[in-house]
């Protein structure tokens, strides 16, 4: 595999990825396996992915995140502590921190609060039954 100058760590389709846009080419696991970092470290980034994930709602993708403000500051703490792993592996590769910090969606807490009224207001069929 040619040489990577610079990767792009980023938090995208709900996964953890590294991204080489010289070449339009997102690293698979052999690929992130070539780079030489450690397993330990191969694993942390794919539990970030598993985790990430898990932000979607479950009930419809379109609905408000679930995670509350403590988790997703629990999240972008692990998420920068990774990035931060990667850029002291890789020091011969410049890492492009390619996400911002996760907040609250600021319409969780109406959605907890009425659910069935938020999905009408919001023009989202189907959940009269919530």
């Amino acid at each position: 595999m040619k040489e990577h100058k610079t990767l792009t760590f980023s938090l995208y389709d709900y996964s953890c990825e590294l991204i080489d846009k010289e070449r339009n080419h997102y690293l698979n696991l052999e690929d992130i396996k070539k780079l030489g970092l450690s397993e330990e470290l191969i694993q942390k980034i794919t539990n970030l992915g598993s985790w990430y994930s898990s932000y979607l709602n479950p009930v419809y993708q379109m609905l408000p995140s679930l995670w509350q403000q403590q988790v997703c500051i629990a999240f972008n703490r692990e998420a920068n502590a990774v990035f931060e792993d990667v850029v002291a592996a890789l020091p011969h590769i410049k890492i492009i921190k390619g996400f911002t910090d996760i907040n609250e969606d600021p319409e969780l807490r109406e959605y907890l609060l009425h659910p069935v009224q938020f999905c009408k207001r919001k023009g989202i069929s189907g959940y009269d039954q919530m």
